[in-house]
């Protein structure tokens, strides 16, 4: 009874990598990211966050 749950995994995998797009084979596989994008308050560089201090 073990066996059958990783006979019928096998079997989708290789459907799956037959018949998807690569693209997303492996967006899926490398999902979810290990870092979540970090926000942006709308600072680009150092110069940005200078020119902030001096409007404060």
């Amino acid at each position: 009874m073990t066996d059958k749950p990783k006979h019928h995994a096998d079997r989708e995998r290789r459907r799956i990598e037959k018949e998807e797009d690569p693209v997303v084979v492996n967006s899926d596989e490398s999902f979810p990211a290990s870092d979540p994008p970090s926000f942006n308050p709308g600072t680009t560089s150092a110069n940005d966050v200078k020119e902030l201090k001096k409007k404060h």
